[in-house]
């Protein structure tokens, strides 16, 4: 592959590495397994705080899509929607987990 590329049902997807106005210097790996599709999901999103700032989340799907899904529209948003983010991000995520 020359391109950075996820597998989503099997459809090859290209990945925009200006996501939000933000450069995210990552790379990924994926590899279909036993499955013959794609349950992993993963989403990225610029913070609320310093200008630099960045969530990433890889959520597993582990035998369904449902819930790696469910994390991948709404995790990173109630992350950084919580007041405490800024201040204190471990308590922003501790939160977040329980919403």
């Amino acid at each position: 592959m020359t391109s950075a590329v996820q597998f989503l049902i099997d459809q090859p997807q290209k990945v925009d590495p200006f996501i939000n106005g933000v450069k995210y210097p990552v790379s990924y790996w994926t590899e279909k397994g036993g499955r013959p599709y794609q349950e992993d999901r993963h989403e990225e999103l610029k913070g609320s705080g310093a200008s630099d700032s960045s969530l990433y989340g890889v959520f597993d799907g582990h035998g369904g899509h449902r819930a790696a899904q469910y994390c991948k529209d709404y995790l990173l948003k109630c992350i950084a929607g919580d007041a405490e983010f800024e201040a204190n991000p471990a308590k922003a995520l501790f939160r977040s987990f329980f919403k």
